[in-house]
Protein backbone atom coordinates (compact mmCIF):
# COMPACT_ATOMS: atom_id res chain seq x y z
CA UNK A 1 0.00 0.00 0.00
CA UNK A 2 1.56 3.26 -1.18
CA UNK A 3 0.40 6.54 0.37
CA UNK A 4 0.79 9.49 -1.99
CA UNK A 5 0.41 13.25 -1.90
CA UNK A 6 0.90 14.12 -5.54
CA UNK A 7 -1.04 16.18 -8.07
CA UNK A 8 -0.67 16.64 -11.81
CA UNK A 9 1.88 14.04 -12.89
CA UNK A 10 3.21 11.26 -10.70
CA UNK A 11 6.86 11.54 -9.68
CA UNK A 12 9.24 9.32 -11.71
CA UNK A 13 10.80 7.82 -8.59
CA UNK A 14 7.36 6.86 -7.28
CA UNK A 15 6.62 5.11 -10.57
CA UNK A 16 9.94 3.25 -10.23
CA UNK A 17 8.90 2.05 -6.78
CA UNK A 18 5.52 0.84 -8.04
CA UNK A 19 7.16 -0.99 -10.94
CA UNK A 20 9.60 -2.67 -8.53
CA UNK A 21 6.68 -3.84 -6.41
CA UNK A 22 4.89 -5.19 -9.48
CA UNK A 23 8.01 -7.03 -10.64
CA UNK A 24 8.03 -8.86 -7.31
CA UNK A 25 4.41 -9.94 -7.79
CA UNK A 26 2.94 -7.50 -5.29
CA UNK A 27 -0.69 -6.35 -5.54
CA UNK A 28 -0.32 -2.57 -5.33
CA UNK A 29 -2.89 -0.25 -3.76
CA UNK A 30 -2.20 3.50 -4.07
CA UNK A 31 -4.06 6.05 -1.94
CA UNK A 32 -3.50 9.64 -3.02
CA UNK A 33 -4.37 12.76 -1.03
CA UNK A 34 -3.80 14.75 -4.22
CA UNK A 35 -5.30 14.57 -7.72
CA UNK A 36 -3.42 13.21 -10.73
CA UNK A 37 -4.21 14.41 -14.24
CA UNK A 38 -4.79 10.83 -15.38
CA UNK A 39 -6.98 10.02 -12.35
CA UNK A 40 -4.53 7.20 -11.70
CA UNK A 41 -5.39 5.17 -14.80
CA UNK A 42 -1.80 5.28 -16.05
CA UNK A 43 -0.21 4.22 -12.78
CA UNK A 44 1.27 0.70 -12.57
CA UNK A 45 -1.05 -0.21 -9.69
CA UNK A 46 -3.93 -2.63 -9.17
CA UNK A 47 -6.13 -0.25 -7.18
CA UNK A 48 -6.03 3.56 -7.05
CA UNK A 49 -8.01 5.84 -4.74
CA UNK A 50 -8.03 9.60 -4.35
CA UNK A 51 -9.15 11.02 -1.02
CA UNK A 52 -9.50 14.35 0.71
CA UNK A 53 -6.17 15.84 1.78
CA UNK A 54 -6.42 15.37 5.53
CA UNK A 55 -4.52 13.25 8.03
CA UNK A 56 -1.13 13.01 6.35
CA UNK A 57 0.33 9.58 5.55
CA UNK A 58 -1.46 7.80 8.39
CA UNK A 59 -4.79 9.03 7.07
CA UNK A 60 -3.97 7.38 3.75
CA UNK A 61 -2.69 4.26 5.48
CA UNK A 62 -5.98 3.92 7.33
CA UNK A 63 -7.95 4.31 4.10
CA UNK A 64 -5.76 1.77 2.30
CA UNK A 65 -5.83 -0.78 5.11
CA UNK A 66 -9.62 -0.72 5.12
CA UNK A 67 -9.51 -1.51 1.39
CA UNK A 68 -6.93 -4.25 1.85
CA UNK A 69 -9.10 -5.99 4.44
CA UNK A 70 -11.81 -6.37 1.79
CA UNK A 71 -9.55 -7.13 -1.17
CA UNK A 72 -7.16 -9.62 0.47
CA UNK A 73 -8.29 -10.73 3.95
CA UNK A 74 -5.88 -13.70 3.83
CA UNK A 75 -2.81 -11.82 2.60
CA UNK A 76 0.66 -13.12 3.40
CA UNK A 77 2.35 -9.73 3.78
CA UNK A 78 1.35 -6.07 3.94
CA UNK A 79 3.87 -3.38 3.03
CA UNK A 80 3.17 0.26 3.89
CA UNK A 81 5.15 2.91 2.00
CA UNK A 82 4.73 6.62 1.46
CA UNK A 83 6.19 9.24 -0.87
CA UNK A 84 7.98 11.28 1.79
CA UNK A 85 11.10 9.61 0.44
CA UNK A 86 12.95 9.70 -2.87
CA UNK A 87 13.20 6.17 -4.27
CA UNK A 88 16.65 5.45 -5.68
CA UNK A 89 16.37 3.42 -8.88
CA UNK A 90 19.22 1.03 -8.15
CA UNK A 91 18.55 -1.38 -5.33
CA UNK A 92 14.75 -1.18 -5.30
CA UNK A 93 14.16 -4.78 -6.40
CA UNK A 94 16.34 -6.48 -3.73
CA UNK A 95 15.00 -4.05 -1.14
CA UNK A 96 11.37 -4.94 -1.92
CA UNK A 97 12.31 -8.61 -1.90
CA UNK A 98 13.83 -8.21 1.56
CA UNK A 99 10.64 -6.60 2.86
CA UNK A 100 8.60 -9.49 1.47
CA UNK A 101 10.91 -12.24 2.71
CA UNK A 102 11.58 -10.86 6.19
CA UNK A 103 11.41 -13.64 8.80
CA UNK A 104 10.06 -11.10 11.30
CA UNK A 105 6.40 -10.20 11.80
CA UNK A 106 7.27 -6.51 11.54
CA UNK A 107 10.09 -5.23 9.36
CA UNK A 108 11.02 -1.56 8.94
CA UNK A 109 13.66 0.19 6.87
CA UNK A 110 14.91 2.27 9.81
CA UNK A 111 14.20 3.13 13.41
CA UNK A 112 14.33 6.36 15.38
CA UNK A 113 15.23 7.49 18.89
CA UNK A 114 13.20 10.69 18.43
CA UNK A 115 10.88 11.15 21.47
CA UNK A 116 10.71 7.37 22.12
CA UNK A 117 12.51 4.52 20.34
CA UNK A 118 10.31 3.20 17.52
CA UNK A 119 10.28 1.79 14.02
CA UNK A 120 9.75 4.51 11.43
CA UNK A 121 6.55 4.42 9.40
CA UNK A 122 7.59 5.54 5.91
CA UNK A 123 8.41 1.89 5.17
CA UNK A 124 6.87 -0.97 7.15
CA UNK A 125 6.22 -4.61 6.34
CA UNK A 126 3.79 -6.75 8.38
CA UNK A 127 3.15 -10.49 8.33
CA UNK A 128 -0.37 -11.69 7.61
CA UNK A 129 -0.79 -12.92 11.18
CA UNK A 130 0.17 -9.48 12.43
CA UNK A 131 -2.33 -7.74 10.12
CA UNK A 132 -5.13 -10.05 11.28
CA UNK A 133 -4.28 -9.67 14.98
CA UNK A 134 -6.99 -7.91 17.03
CA UNK A 135 -4.48 -5.36 18.34
CA UNK A 136 -3.52 -4.26 14.82
CA UNK A 137 -7.15 -4.10 13.70
CA UNK A 138 -8.14 -2.20 16.84
CA UNK A 139 -5.42 0.38 16.31
CA UNK A 140 -6.63 1.27 12.82
CA UNK A 141 -10.31 1.12 13.76
CA UNK A 142 -9.73 3.65 16.52
CA UNK A 143 -7.07 5.83 14.90
CA UNK A 144 -8.18 9.44 14.33
CA UNK A 145 -6.23 11.18 11.54
CA UNK A 146 -4.78 14.62 12.17
CA UNK A 147 -2.98 17.26 10.11
CA UNK A 148 -0.91 18.18 13.18
CA UNK A 149 2.43 16.47 12.63
CA UNK A 150 3.30 15.87 16.32
CA UNK A 151 -0.07 14.13 16.74
CA UNK A 152 0.64 11.90 13.74
CA UNK A 153 4.09 11.03 15.09
CA UNK A 154 2.98 10.38 18.67
CA UNK A 155 -0.45 8.83 18.13
CA UNK A 156 0.34 7.22 14.78
CA UNK A 157 3.95 6.21 14.17
CA UNK A 158 5.12 5.79 17.78
CA UNK A 159 1.82 4.43 19.10
CA UNK A 160 1.59 1.76 16.39
CA UNK A 161 5.20 0.70 16.85
CA UNK A 162 4.92 0.36 20.62
CA UNK A 163 1.49 -1.30 20.52
CA UNK A 164 2.75 -4.02 18.19
CA UNK A 165 5.89 -4.42 20.29
CA UNK A 166 3.73 -5.14 23.35
CA UNK A 167 1.92 -7.93 21.50
CA UNK A 168 5.17 -9.87 21.27
CA UNK A 169 5.50 -9.94 17.50
CA UNK A 170 9.05 -10.39 16.22
CA UNK A 171 10.69 -7.27 14.80
CA UNK A 172 13.45 -6.51 12.32
CA UNK A 173 14.96 -3.22 11.21
CA UNK A 174 17.09 -3.35 8.08
CA UNK A 175 19.26 -0.39 9.10
CA UNK A 176 18.94 -0.44 12.88
CA UNK A 177 20.59 1.93 15.35
CA UNK A 178 23.55 -0.32 16.12
CA UNK A 179 24.33 -1.02 12.48
CA UNK A 180 24.15 2.68 11.57
CA UNK A 181 26.31 3.62 14.56
CA UNK A 182 29.01 1.14 13.56
CA UNK A 183 28.87 2.17 9.91
CA UNK A 184 29.21 5.89 10.67
CA UNK A 185 31.92 5.27 13.28
CA UNK A 186 33.98 3.60 10.56
CA UNK A 187 33.08 6.19 7.90
CA UNK A 188 32.09 9.50 9.56
CA UNK A 189 31.75 11.16 6.16
CA UNK A 190 28.45 9.28 5.81
CA UNK A 191 26.87 11.51 8.48
CA UNK A 192 25.38 14.91 7.75
CA UNK A 193 25.66 17.99 9.94
CA UNK A 194 28.23 19.71 12.12
CA UNK A 195 28.62 16.69 14.39
CA UNK A 196 31.05 15.21 11.85
CA UNK A 197 33.62 17.85 12.76
CA UNK A 198 33.14 17.28 16.48
CA UNK A 199 34.14 13.62 16.29
CA UNK A 200 30.75 12.50 17.60
CA UNK A 201 29.18 11.64 14.26
CA UNK A 202 28.14 8.07 15.11
CA UNK A 203 26.42 8.93 18.40
CA UNK A 204 24.83 12.05 16.91
CA UNK A 205 23.28 10.09 14.03
CA UNK A 206 21.46 7.63 16.27
CA UNK A 207 20.49 10.11 19.01
CA UNK A 208 17.57 11.36 16.92
CA UNK A 209 16.08 10.28 13.62
CA UNK A 210 18.86 8.55 11.67
CA UNK A 211 16.84 8.87 8.46
CA UNK A 212 17.60 12.59 8.47
CA UNK A 213 21.03 12.48 10.06
CA UNK A 214 22.66 9.69 8.04
CA UNK A 215 20.97 9.36 4.63
CA UNK A 216 24.25 8.38 2.96
CA UNK A 217 24.79 5.59 5.50
CA UNK A 218 21.34 4.19 4.75
CA UNK A 219 22.17 4.04 1.05
CA UNK A 220 25.36 2.12 1.90
CA UNK A 221 23.31 -0.32 4.00
CA UNK A 222 20.91 -1.18 1.19
CA UNK A 223 18.02 1.17 1.98
CA UNK A 224 17.40 2.97 -1.37
CA UNK A 225 15.20 5.66 0.17
CA UNK A 226 16.16 9.28 0.92
CA UNK A 227 13.87 11.49 2.98
CA UNK A 228 12.78 14.58 1.10
CA UNK A 229 12.53 16.83 4.16
CA UNK A 230 16.28 16.86 4.83
CA UNK A 231 16.51 20.63 4.49
CA UNK A 232 13.73 21.20 7.03
CA UNK A 233 14.30 18.38 9.51
CA UNK A 234 18.08 17.98 9.34
CA UNK A 235 18.72 21.68 8.63
CA UNK A 236 21.07 20.81 5.78
CA UNK A 237 22.53 23.64 3.76
CA UNK A 238 22.65 23.60 -0.04
CA UNK A 239 26.14 22.12 -0.24
CA UNK A 240 25.18 19.26 2.11
CA UNK A 241 22.10 18.49 0.03
CA UNK A 242 24.25 18.49 -3.09
CA UNK A 243 26.55 16.01 -1.34
CA UNK A 244 23.63 13.67 -0.69
CA UNK A 245 22.54 14.00 -4.32
CA UNK A 246 26.05 13.22 -5.54
CA UNK A 247 25.85 9.80 -3.87
CA UNK A 248 22.84 8.85 -5.97
CA UNK A 249 23.15 7.01 -9.28
CA UNK A 250 23.68 9.43 -12.14
CA UNK A 251 20.25 8.71 -13.61
CA UNK A 252 18.55 9.82 -10.36
CA UNK A 253 20.44 13.04 -9.64
CA UNK A 254 18.43 15.41 -11.83
CA UNK A 255 15.06 14.15 -10.56
CA UNK A 256 16.25 14.42 -6.95
CA UNK A 257 17.58 17.95 -7.50
CA UNK A 258 14.31 19.07 -9.11
CA UNK A 259 12.22 17.72 -6.23
CA UNK A 260 14.45 19.34 -3.62
CA UNK A 261 14.35 22.67 -5.46
CA UNK A 262 10.56 22.57 -5.52
CA UNK A 263 10.55 21.87 -1.78
CA UNK A 264 12.90 24.78 -1.15
CA UNK A 265 10.52 27.09 -2.97
CA UNK A 266 7.70 25.90 -0.73
CA UNK A 267 9.66 26.28 2.53
CA UNK A 268 8.67 29.91 2.77
CA UNK A 269 5.02 28.92 3.00
CA UNK A 270 4.72 26.48 5.94
CA UNK A 271 1.21 26.03 7.26
CA UNK A 272 0.19 26.94 10.80
CA UNK A 273 0.20 23.36 12.04
CA UNK A 274 3.76 22.81 10.80
CA UNK A 275 4.88 25.99 12.56
CA UNK A 276 3.25 24.77 15.77
CA UNK A 277 4.91 21.38 15.33
CA UNK A 278 8.29 23.09 15.14
CA UNK A 279 7.65 24.62 18.56
CA UNK A 280 7.04 21.09 19.90
CA UNK A 281 10.35 19.84 18.53
CA UNK A 282 8.61 17.76 15.87
CA UNK A 283 8.89 20.01 12.84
Amino acid sequence: MVALYQSGRARPDTLALMLALRRQGVYVVAVNAGALDSAGVRLPVDCYVERRNFGRDFGSYRCGIRLVRKIAPELDRLILLNDSVFCVSSGLDPFVRRLLDSPADICSATESAEVLPHQTSFCLSFSGSCVRHPSFRRFWDRYLPSDFRPATVLLGEIALSRRMQRTGFSRETIADLDVVRRTVAERPELATGSAVQSGQAADWCVAGNMTHRAPAALLELGVPLVKLDLAERAALDESSLEGVGARLPEEDRLAFAEIMEQRRQNLGRPNRLDRLGALCGLA
